[in-house]
Order: structure tokens, then C-alpha cells, then sequence
């Protein structure tokens, strides 16, 4: 697969020539986007939090590479420190607080990869998969279904994803928007069904700079981009919620969750079960599912009067081994400041073609 960046420039010499003649450009949308990290993280009311966020915002995207085409743009993110493993779902997760809160349409890149694959019929489970493969950067996937054995967590995790992806689309006001860059540039939606709902083809000029993403969502594009999203794989949606509803009480003997650093457990009702509503779907029926498997965690003596019977040390030392299988450039940017004190440019995206 080519790489973003190869759908702007003919080769790795006329890209780095660009970057480094961009570079005042470059620096004042990242010195905007961490200006702006700054004034945000002080409102925590730690004096260190800034630097956590600035350090983890970082380390997400030196995790990613852009791929694909500006038509259906796709961003890896490999794990660090593990293995070959990538696009691994609990690992997204951790980072998508990052990700929405500097540019949602990246976090949807992200789960691209992963949707495509399991719609295509590739992977046998109902459940959501863990990871694209084991070889990175070969997305080899896993056709035999024995990938790492966390479905409630990887289910749980991709339906908050998606839910919060159709949220930060669906606002009436600028002051509504969850992310302060959200609103601005073109309100134009692409209704095109071949190319994704958050296409890059409609990069703006502003402030002088080139390559800046067009608005996320609103009150009429957003929804329309969150239904052409949804619509297309609405039945992994489905499937992965159903499949909350029958097994996150009780999920069998299965891997927990990554941030507990748990060994498999048969009964889960010591911890808070993952299952919501469908994400897209507010018909009655799946908030009687979710209530009804929420009733009976919250009357289980252990759900919060009784802690894991193992000891977290115990727990780590017993974690089962991963079971081998046998068988699409970006720049972060931030909005520069305009005489007038309003930010006015979005995130860049891509450069002018060289």
C-alpha cells in the first residue's frame, strides 16, 4: 500500500524539499497546537499535566503512518514495546482521547483498516477482532480467528469508539463542537459513496497556508457524514453489540482487559460490564438488552463489595500466552493565530502538490 503522502509528490526527494521549505509554516501550527494543549491541560488544575499531554500527544502519533489515498485515507498505529502487533483495538483505545481531542477524522482512519478487514469476510469470529495481524507492516490479519482472545474488551472499546465518533459530528454551534478546531473551514459535503465520509479532497488555503482540513461534522454535514459512516458497516455494529449483550456478564473463559493486566476469567461480575446501547440505534429494544445485563451485575454481591480473588502480582505472572497465527502523510497542525485574535485555520493535512 502507498503511503499518504505518495498522492502528492513523485518522490521522497521533492517531499523532504517541501517540508523543509515549509518549515514556518510547520512551526507556527505546531506552536499554536501546543499553545492551545497548554491553556487546555492548565484547566485540570495540575501545574504537571501539561507535560503528560504534551509527551503522550507525541508518542500517539509517532506510533502512526498515513496510508491509502486522499480518497479513503487510513492510518496505522503500531503497539510499542510488545511486538509486531498493529491496529490492535485496546491499544487505540488508551490513545483515543488524543485523537479526538486534536482531529476525530484521524481516529476514523484508524478503525478503517480494521472495519474493511472483518466486512470483507476475512475474519470468522462475531466478535470484534483484537489486532490486523502479528507482522507488521504486513496487515496478514488473523483468517483462522485465533487472535489474542479479548472480544468483550475489543467489542466494548470499538462501539465507545464509534459512539464518540458520531457525537463529535453532531453539533448545532461552533461552542458546541467537542474539539475548538472542529467548525472550521468548508461546510461542503462529500456525497460521493466511493470515497470515505472524511475524504481529503477538499483541503482549504487559509491564513496563507495550504493542506488545512475542512470542517468536522455540524449541524447538517454531520449528520450526513455520520450516516454514511455508519451506514456501511452498520451490521459489525450491530454484531458487536449483540455480542455484548450475551457474554459481558458471563464471557467464558477469556482475557479481561489490557488495563487490568488480568488472566483469563470465567465470570466477570466483579468488574462493570462494557455493554451499551448500539451506538447508532436508540430503538428501545437495546436499552432493555443493556439494562437487563446491567441489573443482575449490580446485584451481584461482588460487583463492588468483593475485590479479584487473585492477587494483581499472581495475575500478571499467569496472563496465557498470544497464540501465534498459523496461516493508508500528515502533518499535526494546530490553528494560527489570525491579527485578530481568532484561530482560523485547522489542522493541515497535506502538502501543495510539489
Amino acid at each position: 500500500m502507498r503511503p499518504l503522502w505518495a498522492s502528492w509528490f513523485s518522490s521522497v526527494e521533492s517531499l523532504l524539499a517541501f517540508h523543509y521549505l515549509d518549515y514556518h509554516n510547520a512551526f507556527t501550527l505546531a506552536a499554536n497546537y501546543s499553545s492551545q494543549l497548554a491553556k487546555d491541560a492548565d484547566e485540570s488544575g495540575s501545574d504537571d499535566y501539561f507535560d503528560i499531554v504534551a509527551l503522550s500527544a507525541r508518542q500517539a502519533m509517532g506510533a502512526t503512518t498515513f496510508a491509502g489515498t486522499p480518497e479513503n485515507p487510513i492510518l496505522f498505529i503500531k503497539e510499542i514495546s510488545s511486538n509486531g502487533n498493529f491496529q490492535t483495538i485496546d491499544v487505540i483505545f488508551p490513545a483515543f482521547p488524543f485523537f479526538l481531542y486534536t482531529n476525530p477524522r484521524w481516529l476514523t482512519y484508524m478503525l478503517e483498516p480494521l472495519i474493511e478487514h472483518m466486512l470483507s469476510g476475512q475474519y470468522p469470529n462475531k466478535y470484534a477482532m483484537h489486532d490486523l495481524g502479528y507482522h507488521f507492516p504486513n496487515a496478514t490479519g488473523h483468517a483462522d480467528g485465533r487472535d489474542e482472545y479479548m472480544p468483550v474488551e475489543e467489542c466494548g472499546n470499538i462501539l465507545i469508539m464509534g459512539l464518540a465518533i458520531v457525537n463529535s459530528l453532531t453539533y448545532d454551534t461552533d461552542e458546541a463542537a467537542g474539539s475548538i478546531w472542529a467548525s472550521m473551514g468548508s461546510q461542503k459535503f462529500d456525497a460521493n459513496p466511493a470515497t470515505s465520509a472524511f475524504s481529503l479532497n477538499n483541503l482549504e488555503e487559509r491564513d496563507g497556508i495550504f493542506g488545512l482540513d475542512d470542517s468536522w461534522g455540524g449541524s447538517t454535514k454531520g449528520v450526513k457524514q455520520a450516516q454514511k459512516w455508519v451506514n456501511r458497516s452498520y451490521r459489525l455494529w450491530k454484531q458487536w453489540t449483540g455480542y455484548l449483550v450475551e457474554f459481558s456478564l458471563e464471557p467464558l473463559n477469556q482475557r479481561m482487559q489490557t488495563s487490568r493486566f488480568n488472566p483469563s476469567f470465567a465470570d466477570l461480575k466483579q468488574y462493570p460490564p462494557t455493554t451499551s446501547p448500539a451506538p447508532f440505534d436508540s430503538r428501545p429494544t437495546w436499552l432493555s438488552r443493556a439494562s437487563s445485563v446491567l441489573k443482575p451485575w449490580k446485584a451481584s454481591p461482588t460487583s463492588s463489595t468483593t475485590k479479584p480473588t487473585q492477587d494483581i502480582s499472581r495475575q500478571v505472572l499467569a496472563r496465557p500466552p498470544i497464540q501465534p497465527a498459523t496461516n493508508r502523510n500528515s502533518r499535526t497542525s494546530q490553528k494560527p493565530t489570525s491579527p485578530n485574535g481568532k484561530n482560523t485555520a485547522s489542522h493541515a493535512t497535506a502538502p501543495t502538490p510539489n
